[in-house]
């Protein structure tokens, strides 16, 4: 259907750290858990002038002279437990998830999680159009 270049990235990084106080294990020592994570994908294409989009009504040609980016992003952040001069961290942790397919229609999807003492809550959004499955 559509020739191009698609590409992607991905990076993490973990640390698991206790060092143990003066005055016993936790007494002005810390214990941590912690670990991130960042990645991407991204798409640029070239379609033939008469294909469309199956869920939107744009008409051919789509795209910006023919070419559609489409791709995510994301990033995640979390702390699991451990302590600071005894005192409990509790689990915490965010997320962001970015999506998007241009031109013509257009489509941003963005949505971030977020997690603290037990609770979860995410909020997001998203404006225009999915392009779908390019048809012939």
């Amino acid at each position: 259907k559509g020739t191009g270049i698609a590409f992607g990235a991905f990076a993490g990084f973990e640390i698991d750290e206790k060092i143990g106080g003066p005055f016993g294990a936790c007494l002005l020592g810390f214990q941590i858990k912690a670990r991130a994570l960042v990645g991407f994908d991204l798409s640029l294409l070239k379609y033939d002038s008469e294909t469309t989009c199956n869920q939107t009504d744009t008409p051919p040609p789509h795209g910006l002279n023919g070419f559609r980016a489409t791709g995510r992003a994301y990033a995640l952040v979390t702390i699991e437990g451990g302590h600071i001069t005894c005192f409990e961290l509790p689990d915490l942790g965010v997320g962001v998830k970015v999506e998007f397919d241009l031109f013509k229609p257009s489509y941003l999807d963005v949505n971030v999680t977020a997690v603290a003492f037990g609770e979860r809550a995410t909020i997001g959004f998203d404006i225009g159009e999915q392009c779908g499955i390019i048809c012939e």
